[in-house]
């Protein structure tokens, strides 16, 4: 199995991509049908790459859902009755828009739990 730099190397030599096209110095010389070689390992390399791409895609479509769920709920509970729940939900969406072009979960949560403690006291 041949790396994706071999593949793409190999494929420069044999299109003449690399300015000389010398079979000597392709990674493939000796091998047998070394065309039909370069076509699996390029067709391998497509669907790896295809379904990184498709991983990738959902990964985001994921984390969108969970930000927007999340505004969302900021939203409702911002819309309560209660003073000091709308206080706190605007400035928790304020924190999070600031942390989330970085979105560090950990981050996240502690200014989350810090806002929560705040909150509770000023209940008391």
């Amino acid at each position: 199995m041949m790396t994706d730099n071999e593949i793409i190397k190999t494929l420069d030599f044999c299109e003449g991509y690399n300015g000389v096209s010398f079979c000597n110095d392709c990674p493939l010389f000796d091998e047998d049908n070394c065309v039909h070689t370069l076509a699996r390992e390029t067709h391998n390399l497509i669907n790896r790459q295809k379904a990184e791409i498709e991983r990738l895609q959902k990964e985001l479509e994921i984390k969108t859902q969970k930000r927007v769920n999340m505004y969302e709920t900021l939203d409702a509970f911002a819309r309560g009755e209660s003073k000091g729940r709308k206080n706190f939900a605007e400035r928790l969406r304020k924190e999070c828009v600031l942390i989330s072009n970085s979105i560090d979960r950990a981050t996240m949560l502690i200014t989350i739990d810090a806002l929560l403690e705040e909150m509770e006291g000023e209940g008391k």
